[in-house]
């Protein structure tokens, strides 16, 4: 049986492609099971800060800009889609991991369920510095938000909230900072999975 690796990102907000994308980096990085991954990861990590500046500079730019944030995202998708191939062909070696070789990866496997919690979302509101955090609400269910500035480093994750309100309202949140959320619910005081990964921009 061969297992089919799926990035789980593609057809989503580019902020959340970026976000997808350094996380399956970050789960690369010193993992055993990928020791000479091709694309790099360093590659693929250029690839994410060129589309992710060329998207920031489109929000404000004309059409030149606008084609060259498309030309960028292009070459990112495509580090990606290389990216979720190799993981794949590694995992394959091996039928009997093979899935967990890929969700190490942080990807999908074709056909099975996604582990970690998909009903999560984080928005700027109207107000300035404020950002609201929802998850999908469960019976007898506590809840636990955090945020990160950089996810290239698992310890940058902080606790902001946890509780029993499946959502949050966070005020005076960082300025012109790309801010990384992720929540899970707690039942039973047993944690879930993690969500995926949200990214918001908070200008002045």
């Amino acid at each position: 049986m061969k297992y089919v690796a799926v990035s789980g990102i593609s057809g989503k907000p580019f902020t959340m492609q970026f976000a997808g994308g350094r996380e399956f980096i970050l789960k690369m990085t010193g993992n055993s099971n990928f020791t000479s991954p091709l694309p790099t990861l360093t590659t693929c990590a250029q690839s994410i800060n060129n589309a992710e500046a060329a998207y920031l500079q489109a929000k404000i730019g004309g059409p030149d800009a606008t084609a060259n944030m498309r030309a960028k995202i292009a070459v990112f998708q495509q580090c990606m889609k290389q990216l979720v191939g190799y993981v794949e062909g590694i995992a394959n070696q091996n039928p009997a991991n093979a899935e967990a070789v890929i969700l190490s990866a942080g990807m999908l496997v074709k056909g099975r369920s996604p582990r970690s919690t998909k009903n999560f979302d984080a928005k700027a509101t109207i107000h300035p510095g404020e950002v609201k955090l929802k998850i999908k609400a469960a019976p007898r269910a506590a809840y636990e938000f955090q945020i990160s500035l950089d996810i290239t480093n698992p310890a940058n994750w902080k606790t902001i909230v946890q509780g029993t309100l499946s959502s949050a309202v966070l005020q005076n949140q960082p300025i012109n900072t790309r801010l990384y959320y992720r929540g899970r619910v707690i039942i039973k005081n047993q944690p879930g999975e993690w969500s995926e990964v949200r990214i918001v921009y908070l200008t002045e």
